[in-house]
């Protein structure tokens, strides 16, 4: 494994887990104590962790130069491809399966981000344009 990829998965990893302590927090807080259904709880944490997600993986992931015109559409796009995951599974668990909210974030924050890293670094992120065409 090359050097600036397994910095770019520990830069991913630290980003990742502040937009997920962040997801998790107000996602269990909304669930708990609001007594928002999962679904929406979920929902609505996700969508407040987008923020720090892009910045953090725009500026310090990947040190991206792409113009913000084309990475921050393609954040969306895959950070809506990875909130489908999410709530898919989110879905299955609490709804199909009758099993727990918790274990369903278990497996939310299992497996959603290594289909987001993939999709930032060859995709959302690419450097194909140059800084100053922001």
């Amino acid at each position: 494994m090359n050097r600036i990829f397994s910095h770019s998965v520990f830069r991913f990893g630290v980003v990742g887990v502040i937009a997920t302590a962040l997801h998790v927090s107000i996602g269990l807080a909304l669930y708990n104590i609001l007594d928002v259904s999962a679904l929406w709880a979920n929902f609505i944490a996700f969508c407040l962790s987008f923020s720090v997600s892009y910045a953090g993986n725009y500026g310090w992931t990947y040190k991206s130069t792409a113009a913000h015109r084309s990475s921050l559409p393609r954040f969306f796009v895959a950070t809506m491809l990875a909130l489908a995951l999410n709530q898919g599974i989110v879905f299955v668990v609490t709804d199909l399966l009758q099993g727990s909210y918790p274990v369903a974030l278990v497996l939310v924050v299992t497996l959603v981000p290594p289909v987001s890293y993939v999709l930032g670094r060859f995709w959302v992120f690419r450097n194909t344009e140059r800084a100053d065409q922001r």
